[in-house]
């Protein structure tokens, strides 16, 4: 996979992390990044607060939907191989290290919720069309788009990675779906 496929799908986990907090769409009790959030962190973390709240974020967000898949292997965006996730915790270091989180993050916190589909557009152009999900009234909380095989699935091949991040262009308000691959390793 492309450095620039690792930036993306950094950018997209940080983004869904950032959405789904308590003050926005509310699909996992975190507030590190909203501006109560920002404060405590600030005060607790004063150098390094921006990136110890995205930080923060992303960690609940990992936990949450991990409460919310299968017992089966699986992939999602949050849980990938152990390649995939060696590079990007490499990635958010050197991030964390070089960058300001403005250039990273492009959540408008000022627009409160936004257009989430757009944005996830603007982070992986890639994941342009999410897969069709069921109906409004019958869509699960987690969601098989997809299954992987082979100890590293995605390699250079990035496809698979578009339905992890779109899918989740159907979440609503209150009501995050979780999309996934079923992982024959």
């Amino acid at each position: 996979m492309s450095d620039a496929a690792i930036a993306s799908l950094l950018q997209a986990r940080i983004l869904i992390a950032m959405a789904g907090e308590t003050g926005r769409w509310g699909w996992w009790d975190c507030e590190a990044t909203t501006p109560t959030g920002e404060f405590i962190v600030a005060s607790l973390f004063p150098r390094t607060a921006a990136w110890t709240a995205i930080a923060c974020a992303v960690e609940t967000a990992a936990a949450a939907v991990q409460t919310l898949m299968p017992p089966t292997p699986h992939l999602n965006l949050f849980s990938l191989d152990g390649e995939t996730e060696g590079r990007c915790a490499r990635l958010f270091a050197l991030w964390r290290k070089e960058a300001k989180p403005e250039r990273v993050c492009i959540w408008p916190l000022e627009e409160g919720a936004g257009d989430l589909k757009a944005l996830l557009t603007r982070v992986a152009p890639d994941a342009t069309a999410a897969p069709m999900a069921p109906s409004e009234h019958n869509r699960p909380r987690a969601w098989a788009v997809g299954t992987a095989s082979g100890p590293n699935p995605f390699g250079a091949n990035t496809t698979r990675l578009g339905p992890l991040i779109a899918g989740f262009a159907h979440s609503t308000p209150g009501r995050v779906v979780v999309p996934y691959l079923g992982w024959n390793r």
